[in-house]
């Protein structure tokens, strides 16, 4: 088994922790799709042990006793929303992620706000929450990401998002991005035209 030891607590971890999603037992669903059973999450000694498969992460109790300051319930609107001021963009991007399965008016703009997020792995995330939502992200606003953001991850958010909603405007877009500068925004427009086409 791999065994990984950090100074610092591992950002999945952590966000797991001051969202007060159980850890043992439970599957977490990651950005990639990709799904992590938690097998454990046992104290041995002064570390409290989570094995995700065949990696360990080990925290401090002292890390877990910073961790467990308040830490909203997971079903708890407003800890969900206050949870995306955290210093660390791994819980906020946890936390956009959350409020995706929440049907309040107050959830659907808080992560329209976090579209201006300082992290572009949150800000990705809202794009990716938001994509089928087409009143809260419109169109337009998906273009506005791909032409004026500067990091590669919202950008690439942006052109899923525009290829998973079709139309001529998105054939278009796509089309012209295909053309890109940066590599993987080429690949991304590449890979959605080609789904659209084969619709």
């Amino acid at each position: 088994m791999d065994r990984m030891t950090f100074a610092r607590p591992v950002s999945l971890v952590a966000a797991c922790l001051l969202l007060a999603i159980p850890l043992a037992g439970e599957s977490l669903r990651l950005q990639d799709g990709s799904v992590l059973k938690v097998d454990e999450a046992v104290q041995e000694g002064g570390l409290l042990r989570v094995r995700l498969g065949e990696i360990c992460f080990y925290l401090s109790v002292e890390e877990v006793a910073l961790l467990e300051a308040p830490r909203p319930a997971e079903t708890d609107l407003r800890g969900m929303i206050e949870a995306l001021n955290n210093s660390d963009p791994g819980a906020r991007r946890l936390a956009v992620a959350a409020l995706s399965a929440r049907e309040e008016r107050e959830a659907r703009d808080a992560v329209l706000g976090a579209l201006s997020d300082s992290a572009p792995e949150v800000r990705a995330e809202a794009v990716r929450t938001l994509r089928v939502d087409e009143e809260a992200l419109p169109t337009e606003r998906l273009l506005e990401v791909i032409q004026q953001e500067d990091e590669t991850a919202p950008r690439l958010a942006a052109i899923e998002a525009l290829g998973s909603r079709g139309g001529d405007l998105a054939l278009e877009w796509l089309g012209s991005l295909s053309a890109d500068p940066e590599i993987p925004v080429r690949q991304a427009a590449r890979a959605a035209l080609r789904r659209l086409q084969s619709r």
